[in-house]
Formats: C-alpha cells, structure tokens, sequence
C-alpha cells in the first residue's frame, strides 16, 4: 500500500502542474485614465508562465484588436509588450489583455476601463482694451505667420501583402507608400518608426526623406521572419524630429506556417 501511494504522488503532482495558466497584468495605462479623441495609447502590459509565454492579446470592448508575440519563449521568464490602440470612438471602453503560453493555454484576463472623450475647446481669449491711438498692439501667440500642419496619408502595401508566408529565419522588405497630406513639408529627421506589435528584428527608426506638401514617398523596411510558426503584426508611424507622432498608422502582417 506505501508503494503505491508514492507511486500516485508523482502522478498527481504533474497532473497539478499541468493546470498551470499563465498569468497576466496591466501595467499602463490605470483605470479611469482620459484619453482625448483620436489619441494614440500604448497598453503595457506583463505576463509570465511556468512554460513560456508565446503571445499576449490586446481585445478592446470584448473584439480583438491586436497581439504581440513572445519572439524567445522561456520558463517562468516574463515577457512584456507594448500593444498601440487609436482612440476613434468618444466614450466609455473596456481594454483586456490575454497571455498564451507555448502549449496555447490562455490566462485569466486583465481588464481596465479608460474614458474617450472630444478635445476640449480652446479657451475664449479674454477681451483687451483697444490700442491707444498712434500704438502698435504687441503681437499675440495665438497666430504666428507661416504656421502650418504635419500630415500623412497611407496610400498602399507595395510589398507584402497580408498574410504573407515566410519560413522562419527569412529575411524581407516591406515597402510602404505615402503621401505628404499636410500643409508642412516633412523636416529633415522625420523618420518612420516602430510602435508596436512584433518588431521582427527592425530597426526601430528608419529615416525618411524631407517631402514637400502632396508629395509620395516609399519606405522600406528590412525584416526577419520569427522562427516560432505564428501570425505576427508590427505597427509603424511617422514622427517628427521632436518626437511627436503624426500621420496614419500602418501595419505589416505575415505568417510563419508550421513546417
């Protein structure tokens, strides 16, 4: 009878582990956080698993949205991902992350809710009295002359259309095409850059060229396909010299097929 009930506890042990999910947690942004219209937030968050975390989900008001994928899986190593969701609908939103470890065990999810609202209106100016006769009135801040805006409109995929299947460790060019959609030429170090999802081994920045207002350019960007078979989805913007992001956002998608 002893023998056997050591030889059950082993058993049950790995029974037990085998049970084990992952788990997740919000890092950023807090609950009850505003958000203006049409903003960009990046949602952090962590997660770790006794066999490897391979993905964690963004899901904004119970819809996915978007992922980002473990690129090297370890146990009980936490991964964190940095998921980039637009703000295009005023109001109340729930956004949820899911982690997935190796074995395709989903955790608990973590929830938090953020408010969208419009852009509060600019303030009424307070009135001031007319100049004295013979004065020049000091010019305002309001106003400046040549003041202009920065814009940028996707226009196409040129390489790379969705869904594309590379065998792992592939090396490829996604292009990108653009146009200038605002009033501003692109000053000299705008570059487009890396916001989130799965980098695939990118640089972080690319620069691109100074382009006047209704100008086209094509950005390219040299990648490696993971070499874990998956779907995997990188978002990119532009951003001026200053760090202010601008413009569509873009993706690319491809697919690692299992071998």
């Amino acid at each position: 009878m002893t023998l056997l009930l050591l030889l059950i506890a082993p058993a049950c042990a790995a029974s037990e582990q085998s049970k084990a999910v992952p788990t997740v947690a919000i890092i950023s942004p807090t609950a009850g956080t505003p958000v203006k219209l049409g903003d960009q937030v990046s949602v952090q968050a962590t997660a770790n698993d006794e066999l490897g975390v391979f993905k964690i989900e963004l899901w904004v008001d119970g819809r996915f949205y978007c992922a980002e994928h473990n690129p090297q899986p370890a146990a009980n190593v936490p991964f964190t991902a940095v998921l980039p969701w637009t703000a295009n609908v005023p109001g109340q939103h729930i956004l949820t992350v899911k982690a997935h470890n190796v074995k395709g065990t989903v955790s608990a999810p973590a929830s938090l809710t953020v408010q969208v609202g419009e852009t509060p209106p600019t303030a009424t100016p307070t009135p001031t009295a007319a100049p004295e006769e013979g004065v020049t009135p000091a010019p305002t801040g309001n106003a400046q002359e040549g003041q202009c805006t920065y814009d940028a409109d996707f226009l196409a995929d040129v390489t790379v259309p969705d869904d594309t299947e590379y065998a792992p460790g592939t090396s490829f060019d996604k292009i990108w095409r653009y146009q200038n959609s605002g009033d501003c030429p692109w000053p000299q170090g705008t570059a487009y850059v890396f916001i989130g999802g799965d980098k695939m081994g990118a640089s972080n920045t690319v620069l691109v060229d100074e382009v006047p207002p209704g100008g086209v350019i094509e950005i390219t960007v040299t990648m490696t396909a993971p070499g874990v078979p998956a779907t995997y989805t990188g978002y990119w913007q532009m951003r001026l010299p200053g760090g202010e992001l601008f413009g569509d956002q873009a993706y690319v998608r491809i697919v690692v097929p299992a071998q």
